[in-house]
């Protein structure tokens, strides 16, 4: 629950933040579309509009959103512990640690 919290306050984050403190990567596939005044984001063939989130299941560890015609990404900090060991699960960045002694 936590972590879909923290995903959502930095996506609106995102969002909200200037050109300069907003831009972690952009991917070469991405093209930015005009329609309507209004500009809207296309990746792979398919287009998002403005504040909504772009999916990419190859990377888990980036969340990505279209803002103002650019596909904007940060990375997902994960916790990370060296007194057990982290079970990894496809399609999800960060491991879980449920069977540690703390």
């Amino acid at each position: 629950m936590w972590r879909a919290v923290f995903l959502v306050m930095v996506g609106l984050a995102i969002v909200a933040a200037g050109p300069l403190s907003r831009q972690v990567g952009i991917s070469d596939n991405i093209a930015v579309t005009l329609r309507n005044n209004t500009q809207d984001c296309q990746k792979d063939g398919v287009v998002y509009l403005t504040g909504e989130r772009v999916e990419d299941p190859s990377n888990p560890c980036e969340t990505c959103y279209c803002s103002g015609g650019e596909i904007v990404c940060s990375v997902i900090p994960c916790v990370w512990r060296d007194d057990c060991e982290g079970r990894h699960t496809a399609g999800v960045c960060c491991p879980s640690y449920d069977h540690c002694s703390q």
